[in-house]
């Protein structure tokens, strides 16, 4: 089945890339917004992203949306 995956933030600027270029493509799931990654900075500390790729880390009690990306069989 298919699989899915909240990312690293390692491999963030990959994904925003292809997101980017899907959106050229007159694909209307465009990023806006900040999003979590999957790693953690520290207890009380995660890192996201925003749409335009840049990683930083924010506090886990903030509210931010998760976009989840889908490995290929």
């Amino acid at each position: 089945g298919i699989q899915w995956f909240l990312p690293s933030a390692t491999e963030i600027s990959s994904l925003v890339q292809t997101a980017c270029d899907s959106d050229s493509n007159n694909n209307d799931e465009s990023l806006s917004g900040s999003y979590w990654t999957s790693t953690s900075s520290s207890n009380l500390r995660a890192n996201s992203f925003d749409a335009s790729g840049s990683v930083g880390t924010t506090d886990r009690t903030t509210p931010l949306k998760v976009r989840a990306a889908r490995k290929k069989p």
